[in-house]
């Protein structure tokens, strides 16, 4: 998987889905924002701008408890939520690439620390691992 930089303020979700689908970060942003304005992207919004890229998540988010994914031997790539903040409200989205045992983090730079939330599973379209 190719690490891909968010240019928006709240495209790690935009970012993530390129990374994922192996496109880039103009090609997903043009389609999830057409108009132009850039937003955040909750769990259900990103699900199915993924979705569109010909990747889909697994059925729900599950807990880390802090955890980083190397210590859960999280053996297939998943979307990672993590350094939630606003109670609740406002998040980063990550990727766990499991070949190389690496977290990729859109953000410009990326996070010193990064807070485990809960992760996803990342499939192709039709439910087999990448």
């Amino acid at each position: 998987m190719r690490l891909v930089k968010q240019f928006d303020e709240d495209g790690c979700g935009l970012a993530c889905t390129a990374m994922a689908a192996g496109t880039t970060y103009r090609k997903v942003r043009a389609f999830a924002f057409p108009d132009g304005e850039v937003t955040g992207t909750s769990t259900r919004r990103l699900r199915e701008i993924m979705e569109a890229h010909g990747v889909t998540l697994g059925d729900r988010l599950i807990p880390m408890r802090g955890k980083h994914p190397k210590d859960m031997e999280l053996g297939f790539d998943a979307l990672l939520k993590i350094n939630v903040r606003q109670n609740g409200r406002e998040w980063h989205w990550v990727l766990w690439d499991h070949q190389r045992q690496k977290v990729l983090d859109p953000k410009r730079p990326p996070y010193e620390r990064l807070r485990f939330v809960s992760y996803v599973r990342l499939m192709r379209s039709d439910r087999t691992s990448f």
